[in-house]
């Protein structure tokens, strides 16, 4: 494997954790207690980590 198959790969992953804790915290106490914060001590991602993905994902253009 690569190494940018590496961190693409590992990228998913950390990205597939977020989705999950997003998804198990809206369904146990809905979305007014969704917070990166919360997101972040669920999934065991760094807030600053959060950020960042979610910036990248703003930066991708509209249908990819």
């Amino acid at each position: 494997m690569s190494v940018p198959a590496f961190y693409a790969e590992l990228r998913e992953l950390r990205l597939e954790r977020l989705l999950d804790a997003s998804v198990e915290i809206v369904a146990e106490v809905g979305w007014d207690a969704l917070s990166m914060t919360e997101v972040s001590k669920r999934s065991g991602v760094p807030g600053q980590s959060i950020y960042k993905e979610a910036s990248e994902v703003e930066d991708q253009p509209r249908g990819q």
